[in-house]
């Protein structure tokens, strides 16, 4: 055989192969980009920032479960019986209000209006950058150029990872349960014991942080998401302040960082309560406080169980503290009195 047969020959095949892998991918298409699953297949949904896009683009909702981890312990029936009608969960761990500017744009796009957006004012979002993608993104899947979509119809990775999976599970009967999409909480035990180990209690510091930068980069990182409020009028966004655990305020205190968060809470409020559209929740009740005292409810020092996100949901049905323009500030005084106020050394007493 020549060099120039073997030549042709092997880009023959090659294309051959490449084309089988495209439309393999393109027919079961397990990132949603162009269509629901067919077949009569159940998707198989496992990875939030390579298949949130696609369920923006494809499938069909009245309600949106965004924000980060914090929100991932949230079942999908709980949130239909808290708001009605049927809701996706969007949450991705470790994101960020850029982030999600991402999926917010692709909901536009679609020209959906959904019913309610749910989201978490996790305090890590208002030091988040407010121009870049926080932790890696495929951007490739969150825009509607077809030239990019080669990283998509000719990756081997997304047929190995994804595609085949998807089939398998099918052909299995044993397609993980929607409801507890992108759940952690029964996969992860959370203990007093457990979390003491997993904890690093910090030095103190008695620097004193930079309160008016950090309030200037709360409110853009604020403001990206209200954005979307101020066009999208018909939507209610849902925002709550989630009940961080006391191990997080500890290490606050040690790194003299209250009057810079109480600041920032201050502004989210200001910022949030300025919409008629926007309901913003945050618990300051003793039983509130109990919940989030009690180390057995948390897997590390900010992240609660799927018993607190329950409780949260119950909450928002009931119509349970409510923040507005006439609370906010005695409300947010309430909280911080009890975080400084606090006996952070009972939390290490065994």
């Amino acid at each position: 055989m020549t060099g120039k047969k073997f030549a042709r020959i092997t880009l023959i095949l090659t294309a051959v192969l490449l084309a089988s892998v495209a439309t393999v991918n393109i027919l079961i298409d397990p990132l949603f980009q162009y269509h629901k699953p067919w077949f009569g297949m159940e998707p198989v949904i496992t990875n939030e920032r390579y298949q949130n896009a696609g369920v923006i683009k494809n499938f069909d909702f009245d309600n949106v479960i965004l924000g980060t981890s914090l929100s991932e312990n949230f079942l999908v029936s709980d949130v239909n019986d808290t708001f009605g009608g049927k809701s996706v969960k969007l949450t991705m761990s470790g994101s960020s209000t850029y982030n999600m500017t991402y999926q917010m744009e692709l909901i536009k796009k679609r020209g959906l209006c959904p019913n309610i957006i749910l989201c978490d004012m996790d305090p890590v979002l208002f030091e988040s950058p407010t121009d870049t993608v926080k932790n890696p993104l495929p951007i490739y899947l969150y825009n509607d150029y077809f030239t990019d979509d080669v990283e998509y119809l000719f990756n081997f990775a997304i047929l190995d990872d994804f595609t085949y999976p998807t089939v398998m599970l099918n052909f299995n009967g044993s397609v993980p349960d929607y409801n507890k999409v992108f759940v952690w909480s029964d996969e992860i035990k959370s203990t007093k014991e457990l979390l003491l180990q997993r904890y690093t209690r910090l030095d103190i510091v008695t620097e004193q942080p930079d309160v008016d930068s950090y309030v200037e980069r709360t409110r853009k990182n604020v403001e990206l998401l209200t954005q979307y409020a101020e066009e999208m009028s018909d939507t209610t966004f849902v925002f709550f302040f989630a009940p961080i655990g006391m191990l997080y305020w500890d290490n606050q205190m040690r790194l003299n960082n209250i009057s810079m968060q109480k600041a920032a809470y201050l502004e989210s409020c200001r910022i949030l309560t300025s919409f008629d559209n926007v309901k913003l929740y945050m618990w300051t009740d003793d039983d509130m406080f109990d919940a989030m005292s009690n180390l057995d409810n948390y897997v590390d020092e900010a992240h609660y169980n799927g018993k607190i996100s329950a409780e949260i949901l119950r909450r928002i049905k009931m119509n349970q503290g409510v923040i507005t323009r006439d609370n906010y500030m005695a409300e947010t005084d309430k909280l911080f009195k009890f975080i400084e106020n606090f006996d952070y050394e009972s939390l290490f007493l065994t």
